[in-house]
């Protein structure tokens, strides 16, 4: 009999900190495994994810269908569609089912499935075409933080699959919906690392970041009137890559009048009295990822009057910009601050004016570590034309380098915005 003993007396507390990145875990702990090696882990899952009925008909069918597609990649492409956006991702992980996955030809008949159920599906059909396909166990809470674990069935809480073809590996996730773009600029998160079921594996794989070009540009046209005059707002959103796809969710998921009404409700913080005078455009290039919103909004008066100096002033203010500029609530940190990574935001505001503006040109570039941030802003004649750009760089930032991060932030954050003055000699 072996018998293990923790014994701490007198621990010092642990103080919380806000945004830890998703791979950091502050409190102390204590990990036991039944497995000695990721050898034996994969053992387990092997027997796990065995196929050992014959396919239903049905899928056979559908698999002979597939079959006609040549182009190697659209054929890959063509099952991928059909699991994400097909069978629903559903589990009822009890029992047997918390760690066995579904007979790829219930999941197919029931149209419906685990993350483990739906791997095993997409895998199993590629495997029928001759294809390479493995499932992978990864963890999406923690990400790369098992990479120092004990060999453990218990680090891994969701499936994704790898495909090898024409000498290349696509890490492929079969739970994500209205995915968009070929297959080898698929959008990932980062799991990190993840242990491929295959006969030859013996320890976890790290998986490569996406080269998935996520970017969401925003424009935004205004035409002000005069003070007391109304005004109009068109909005065109451009996403792209991973951003694509969430976009491309929020618009299949959602009632659109529902979408129009929050969207309203995000310019009306900065435009009160602002109603949408059309509805939504919206065009999807799904093969290449992209697709563009278009909102158009009428602002019944853009000048509100100061109640210091009785003049009437214009603000242009970039809120979504703002939001990732904020500062964490713990700025002294023993621990890394998380950041949203990968995030690049683009936004664009041409303002045409009913009078000419005096001259300006202003730029400016904050370049840190973990992000990079580009501000111009151009005003001749009767036209205002800025830009903003956020990109981050990392997920996190070291706690000896908060303290500059924030600074840095901060000095962003006093970049935004432009304000207008109307002169009284105008009207």
């Amino acid at each position: 009999t072996i018998e293990y003993v923790w014994d701490v007396k007198d621990a010092p507390g642990l103080t919380s900190e806000d945004s830890l990145p998703a791979w950091c875990d502050p409190d102390p702990w204590v990990q036991l495994s039944d497995f000695r090696t990721w050898t034996k882990v994969n053992q387990w899952a092997l027997a796990l994810f065995r196929v050992a009925s014959p396919l239903s008909p049905e899928l056979s069918g559908k698999i002979t269908e597939w079959k006609r597609i040549r182009d190697r990649q659209q054929q890959i492409l063509a099952v991928l569609r059909f699991v994400q956006d097909n069978v629903r991702y559903f589990g009822i992980e009890i029992g047997a089912s918390a760690e066995k996955p579904a007979n790829p030809s219930t999941v197919f008949a029931r149209r419906y499935g685990d993350c483990k159920d739906k791997s095993l599906l997409f895998v199993t059909i590629l495997r029928a075409l001759g294809i390479g396909a493995y499932p992978v166990l990864v963890n999406a809470t923690l990400q790369k933080g098992i990479e120092d674990w004990q060999p453990s069935a218990g680090a891994f809480d969701h499936c994704i699959a790898v495909v090898q073809s024409d000498g290349q590996s696509y890490w492929l996730d079969p739970t994500i919906n209205y995915q968009g773009g070929p297959l080898a600029a698929h959008y990932l998160p980062d799991y990190g690392c993840g242990l491929v079921i295959s006969p030859a594996t013996t320890g976890l794989t790290v998986i490569p970041p996406s080269k998935d070009s996520a970017c969401t540009t925003t424009t935004e046209y205004f035409q002000i009137g005069r003070y007391r005059e109304p005004s109009s707002l068109k909005v065109v959103t451009v996403a792209e890559g991973g951003d694509a796809d969430r976009l491309r969710a929020l618009f299949a998921t959602t009632k659109r009048s529902d979408v129009e009404k929050n969207y309203t409700h995000f310019h009306s913080a900065a435009y009160p009295g602002i109603t949408m005078s059309a509805p939504i455009a919206v065009a999807d290039d799904r093969q290449d990822n992209r697709i563009q919103t278009t909102e158009f909004y009428s602002i019944g008066n853009m000048w509100t009057r100061s109640a210091s100096d009785g003049r009437y002033r214009c603000e242009f203010y970039p809120s979504g910009i703002a939001a990732l500029l904020e500062a964490p609530v713990d700025t002294d940190r023993k621990f890394p601050l998380g950041i949203r990574f990968p995030d690049h935001r683009i936004l664009r505001t041409e303002v045409t004016l009913a009078k000419a503006w005096p001259s300006s040109v202003e730029r400016k570039v904050i370049t840190n570590p973990a992000f990079t941030f580009r501000r111009s802003c151009r005003c001749e004649g009767n036209k205002l034309d800025m830009e903003y750009e956020y990109q981050s760089q990392a997920d996190s930032v070291a706690p000896a380098q908060v303290s500059q991060y924030i600074q840095q932030l901060d000095q962003c954050s006093q970049s935004l915005g432009y304000g207008l003055i109307w002169s009284s000699r105008w009207r």
